[in-house]
């Protein structure tokens, strides 16, 4: 159930990219950037719950959890990319 609510979440914000590229409005914007931090939100959670110190067991990690972590990663990538080109045009025009 966890993995389906975190699926719907990032389908919203596949849905609201999209929605932006077509018409962007600022409650779009808002909302392509509450889901993306629910997203990230998450998957922290998973993550906490999958690595927890205090499992006795080892954890195996398949299906749609593996598919989700290949999406974070893939997502904290692209925010790092995002933010780098953000920081270049903004020296860029500071020493215009």
């Amino acid at each position: 159930m966890y993995l389906a609510f975190c699926l719907v979440v990032k389908l919203a914000f596949v849905y609201f990219v999209i929605k932006m590229r077509v018409k962007p409005t600022e409650k779009d914007s808002e909302l392509l950037h509450q889901t993306e931090k629910l997203f990230t939100v998450l998957m922290a959670l998973l993550i906490v719950y999958l690595f927890h110190p205090g499992h006795k067991t080892d954890v195996k990690i398949d299906g749609e959890t593996k598919f989700f972590l290949f999406l974070f990663g893939l997502l904290m990538f692209i925010d790092i990319m995002k933010l780098q080109r953000k920081e270049t045009a903004e020296k860029k025009k500071s020493h215009s």
